[in-house]
Parts: structure tokens; C-alpha cells; sequence
């Protein structure tokens, strides 16, 4: 756990951030995870991009984490996907076309993950 601190208005609150190891959770089913969510870590809010898939097997997508989450009372937004910026460009902006691009280029993954990758983040 790792302590932060973000401003909000005029006060300052304390951020929490949480890894979790992909191995704990990757055979837990969609309520599960959101159970963990709430219960566990008390989050204050979720918010997914609307392409978001968790739970076992991909099991649960950006609207049933919606509704996992407004039956438990927590705030959830799905965010839209960020396209090209480009006329012309092609796809969504996405972690893996930007590795895509890196590995073209002849750059070593780990340079990459300076840069772009990281840990799944719980920030409360």
C-alpha cells in the first residue's frame, strides 16, 4: 500500500493505492471482484473504459460493472475508448498497439514499461 495525497477543493485527501497480483483474482467471478472492491479494499468509486472486461474468463464487461456496483452502492462511470487523434489514423489508442509500436521501432519491452505499463492500480 502506498500513501499519496490529492487535492480536492481546499483540502487534501490521502490517497491509498493497492497492487493486487493478477494471480489473486484471475479465477474470481464478476461479483466476486466487486465484492472485493467494496468490501475489501473500500473504494470509493470505479472507473473502466468501455471495453473492460474482468472475472474469470472475461466473464463481466463494462455494464455488468456497472450494475455490480450500483447494487453495492458504489459510483461507477464507463469512459468511452480514446480513438485516433489523426484524420486518416486508424484503431483505438490502446496499451497494446502502443507495445505494437515499440517492438516495430526494435525497443526492448522492459525500456517500454518506463513509459507506459503499469501495475492494475486501486486509487481511493
Amino acid at each position: 500500500q502506498q500513501q499519496q495525497q490529492q487535492q480536492q477543493g481546499d483540502s487534501v485527501m490521502p490517497i491509498r493505492q493497492h497492487y493486487i497480483p493478477f494471480s489473486a483474482i484471475r479465477s474470481m467471478s464478476p461479483q466476486e471482484f466487486v465484492e472485493l472492491i467494496v468490501n475489501d479494499l473500500r473504494a470509493a468509486g470505479v472507473v473502466a473504459g468501455s471495453n473492460y472486461r474482468f472475472g474469470y474468463r472475461a466473464s463481466g464487461d463494462s455494464a455488468l460493472l456497472r450494475d455490480l456496483c450500483t447494487a453495492a452502492g458504489l459510483p461507477c462511470t464507463v469512459v468511452d475508448l480514446v480513438g485516433p487523434a489523426e484524420p486518416g489514423a486508424v484503431g483505438v489508442v490502446s496499451s497494446s498497439k502502443i507495445r505494437e509500436v515499440y517492438q516495430r521501432a526494435g525497443m526492448e519491452l522492459q525500456h517500454l514499461t518506463v513509459f507506459v505499463a503499469f501495475h492494475y492500480e486501486v486509487l481511493m
